[in-house]
């Protein structure tokens, strides 16, 4: 298994598990579900910051439109199926999903590239001190 792949599927799975996590959370603590958001905008630029490490900047934008889209489906999926604490919405249409898709999309990979630029700065000042 490459390094790049290893990356996705252990960030892709960590993504799902936070979602549930938050989902059973919010359900259990009586917190909105939204307000959990925060966590995965961390893991994204955590993925980020990893993935410039590792590989380039490039990788880190590729990295966040990964984990939004997994974020999207499957997270979107695991948690809905948890009916965490979330407002009442309306009837969910490809539309709708695709917008909200897109948006999630866009936000992670914002947030994969500050990731992965503090990753790139912190990968050349490790290489100038050595």
């Amino acid at each position: 298994m490459t390094p790049k792949l290893r990356l996705v599927l252990f960030l892709s799975g960590a993504i799902v598990l936070f979602d549930v996590v938050a989902s059973v959370a919010s359900g259990q603590f009586g917190f909105p579900y939204r307000n959990a958001a925060v966590g995965s905008y961390i893991l994204y630029a955590i993925g980020g910051f990893l993935a410039a490490r590792q590989i380039n900047l490039t990788f880190a934008a590729q990295l966040g439109a990964m984990l939004g889209l997994v974020d999207a489906t499957l997270g979107w999926a695991a948690s809905s199926a948890i009916h965490s604490n979330v407002p009442p919405m309306p009837r969910l249409t490809i539309g709708s999903w695709v917008f909200v898709a897109i948006v999630v999309v866009l936000t992670s990979v914002v947030c994969a590239l500050v990731g992965g630029a503090i990753g790139r700065a912190s990968r050349r000042s490790s290489r100038s001190t050595a």
